[in-house]
């Protein structure tokens, strides 16, 4: 019997707002290879939990803060082409992070673009299925 290499978990934070009382928006990123709108993702900070680990990502990637959930509400794996074209598998754990501030610096302001939307337009927008169902399960 043959054993693989054990894959990578990244944390991933889903920026959400609730504005006019209901109406919920999520914050989308474009990735910095592809350019594909994406979520906040990373690998686990050392000495972070994962939760504070995707709210750390949540900060880099897209300036925003807020309070980061405890728990994990999604998880899934996905494989990820390195830059050498090696894949890699990766499990990816989601957090929901109600955001509560809008930075206007961050470290990597410039590398990406920010949009913030529906659901529904989430939905369209996001080419990974697998982000539109971390977005299909997020309860507020």
């Amino acid at each position: 019997m043959t054993v693989g290499r054990p894959c990578e978990v990244q944390s991933c934070a889903l920026p959400y707002r609730v504005q006019d009382g209901d109406k919920v928006e999520v914050l989308l990123i474009t990735t910095r290879r592809t350019g594909r709108w994406s979520l906040p993702k990373g690998k686990i900070s050392r000495g972070l939990s994962f939760a504070a680990s995707a709210a750390k990502e949540a900060y880099e990637e897209a300036g925003v803060l807020g309070e980061i959930g405890s728990m994990s509400f999604a998880s899934f794996r996905k494989t990820k082409r390195m830059e050498d074209g090696r894949k890699h598998v990766i499990e990816v754990w989601v957090y929901p992070l109600k955001v509560t501030r809008c930075l206007p610096h961050w470290p990597e302001q410039g590398q990406r673009d920010l949009r913030w939307c529906s659901r529904d337009e989430a939905l369209v927008l996001l080419q990974d299925g697998r982000f539109g169902d971390a977005v299909r399960l997020l309860r507020c």
